[in-house]
C-alpha cells in the first residue's frame, strides 16, 4: 500500500486524541420499532466499553449509549430529581 494512504481504522485513535476522549461513537437514526431503540455504535476502540457519563444541572447520568438514548430536555423534572437525597443509593 502507498505510504500516503490512511486506513479508516487508523483515523479513530488520532481523532480521539485530538478531541481528548477515550472512545469514538456514531449516532444513527432511531430504530423504527415499537420501543424506538438506539442504533448508535461504538466505533473505536473495537470491543470497548460504551458506557458514558454526562452531567447536567447537577445530575450525573451514566448509561450505555448503544442501548439507551439521552434527551437533554425536561429541565424542570431533572432539577426536581437532583434535589433528592440519594447519598446511600
Amino acid at each position: 500500500a502507498d505510504q500516503d494512504e490512511v486506513s479508516p481504522s487508523s483515523i479513530w485513535p488520532v481523532l480521539a486524541k485530538v478531541l481528548r476522549c477515550t472512545r469514538v461513537g456514531r449516532q444513527n437514526a432511531i430504530a423504527n420499532n415499537k420501543i424506538r431503540e438506539s442504533t448508535a455504535v461504538l466505533i473505536w476502540p473495537e470491543g470497548g466499553d460504551a458506557h458514558v457519563k454526562h452531567v447536567e444541572n447537577g445530575i450525573t447520568y451514566q448509561f450505555d449509549f448503544t442501548k439507551c438514548m439521552f434527551s437533554s430536555g425536561n429541565v424542570t423534572e431533572k432539577v426536581r430529581v437532583a434535589s433528592f437525597d440519594c447519598k446511600d443509593e
